[in-house]
């Protein structure tokens, strides 16, 4: 025998459509953006793409988005990259900070093997 509380879950769940999905999907990120951009003091994080959007809409003018975007932070905001790709860190100019990862305490802040990959070459297990 079922319940009336199953009854109603199959009911809600068979009735559920493609465009049901979706409208809860766009709410979620849309929800997720406003989050974004009023909770957090650094540059938008997009759900899924990261700050990826956020760099291509200030692309002709980086480097001057990037000192505002330091500036709006306080001198240090999280970033990272696509869902998947995996990229992520820390972006400070801060000079306490700079001081206390290059000379303070260096071997607590070892590369990520996603930068070890690509700069090997370059860098080695150093920074210069």
């Amino acid at each position: 025998m079922t319940t009336m509380a199953e009854m109603l879950k199959y009911w809600v769940i068979s009735r559920l459509t493609f465009w049901d999905l979706s409208i809860a999907l766009l709410g979620l990120f849309i929800s997720s953006c406003l989050y974004e951009r009023l909770a957090k003091k650094g540059p938008m994080m997009w759900p899924v793409l990261g700050i990826l959007p956020t760099i291509v809409f200030n692309r002709s003018d980086l480097h001057n988005w990037c000192t505002r975007a330091l500036i709006k932070a306080g001198g240090t905001f999280h970033h990272r990259g696509m869902w998947m790709e995996g990229a992520y860190g820390i972006i400070t100019a801060d000079p306490s900070n700079v001081e206390y990862m290059l000379k303070t305490n260096f071997n607590n802040f070892p590369k990520g093997s996603y930068y070890k990959e690509r700069f090997r070459d370059l860098l080695g297990d150093g920074i210069f």
